[in-house]
C-alpha cells in the first residue's frame, strides 16, 4: 500500500542505517535457528520519533519507542514486491535494533518508509 506521506529531501535524510535480512535454516536439533546479515550497510534516511509506551510486565518496566524511518527506494525492501518485509528485514541505527512494524513506497518506487519499535528496557 502506497504511503500518503510526502518524499522527503535528500538534505533530510541526515541519518545513517543498516538493514538485516533474516536467513532461518534447521538445526541438528530440527527447531529453525534464525541468523540475521547485512543487507544493505549504509543508507541514509529520515528519522521521525513518534509515540512511545511504558508497560509493566512479571515485576518489571519495559519501554518501546517508535521511530518512522523514510529512505530512497529500495526494491529488496518493497513489500509490493512480495517481500515479507515485517517478518524478513529489520533496522539498524547506532548499534540499536529496530523491528519494522509496516512498510509503504512513497510515490511509485521513490522512496520507502518504515515505520519501527525499538525496545528500551
Amino acid at each position: 500500500m502506497a504511503s500518503t506521506t510526502r518524499p522527503t529531501s535528500a538534505g533530510q535524510r541526515r541519518h545513517t542505517i543498516a538493514i538485516e535480512q533474516l536467513s532461518e535454516t534447521v538445526g541438528p536439533t530440527q527447531f529453525p535457528i534464525e541468523t540475521w546479515s547485512t543487507l544493505y550497510a549504509r543508507v541514509p534516511a529520515a528519522r521521525v520519533d513518534e509515540s512511545g509506551t511504558e508497560t509493566f510486565t512479571t515485576s518489571q518496566l519495559s519501554a518501546a519507542g517508535f521511530v518512522r524511518w523514510t529512505t530512497e527506494y529500495l526494491s529488496d525492501c518493497d513489500p509490493e514486491r512480495g517481500i515479507d518485509v515485517v517478518k524478513q528485514r529489520r533496522v539498524v541505527s547506532e548499534g540499536r535494533i529496530y523491528d519494522i512494524l509496516d512498510a509503504a513506497q512513497i510515490g511509485y518506487r521513490v522512496q520507502l518508509e518504515f515505520r519501527t519499535r525499538a525496545k528500551v528496557g
